[in-house]
């Protein structure tokens, strides 16, 4: 399943980040996008989840990454 076609490279990852952030990030277990090799990084909370994940986005391959649930750390000492 792909989002759309275009040519990868450096700054064509990039360029989709946003993208795939506000899109991607409506899926529910997604926790975050960033820039892998050559690819966008999706991290998620569990295997499920990346399970329902495109293989790219934009033309630009997504790679799952399993991370658990992810929460901010309290500022305390």
């Amino acid at each position: 399943m792909s989002f759309g076609e275009r040519p990868q490279g450096e700054n064509d990852v990039r360029s989709v980040k946003a993208a795939a952030k506000r899109e991607l990030g409506r899926l529910r277990g997604v926790e975050g996008v960033g820039v892998g090799d050559g690819c966008l990084r999706v991290y998620v909370r569990s295997a499920e989840v990346r399970e329902e994940l495109p293989e790219s986005f934009r033309g630009v391959p997504v790679e799952p990454v399993v991370v658990g649930d992810v929460r901010a750390l309290d500022d305390a000492p």
